[in-house]
């Protein structure tokens, strides 16, 4: 059996090559965070992985849990504090969730421009929530909900 090839214009343009496999690498590897993190938080919670996983693979899930880890923070309802590699991953999950969406947004309708637009938009996005919870773990004003 023999793989097929890949379009000739990705050879074409080095620039898009990179973006195309950026973009390959980052909705995988999103699907890996959102497993590693359902995994955590089911054990924060003592709840079923699988359950916590499929709701995150919604979208009302996921913007559920961005929005009770990223915003309102709720460590009350929890068994264990949140540690840092969880903060890092809702972080990933955030920025491939909401940064591909705003590049589909903002990019010209061509298909091949809005795949060059994710990886930058993906990284803007990871730098803005890294930064919003620094100002926030640092004293910054807490949003309750």
């Amino acid at each position: 059996m023999q793989l097929p090839a890949l379009p000739p214009f990705l050879f074409e343009q080095p620039y898009l090559t990179v973006a195309f496999g950026l973009t390959v690498a980052l909705l995988v590897g999103n699907v890996v965070a959102m497993a590693c993190w359902a995994r955590l938080e089911a054990a924060r919670r003592e709840v079923s992985t699988l359950r916590v996983f499929v709701y995150l693979v919604t979208f009302y899930g996921l913007i559920h849990y961005l929005y009770a880890r990223l915003v309102r923070d709720s460590d009350a309802e929890r068994t264990f504090p949140t540690t840092p590699r969880e903060r890092l991953v809702a972080m990933y999950a955030a920025a491939v969730s909401v940064g591909v969406p705003v590049a589909v947004f903002l990019a010209p309708p061509d298909p091949l421009t809005q795949v060059a637009y994710v990886p930058p938009s993906v990284a803007t996005v990871f730098v803005a929530t890294y930064l919003w919870l620094t100002w926030r773990r640092s004293g910054g004003s807490r949003v309750e909900a």
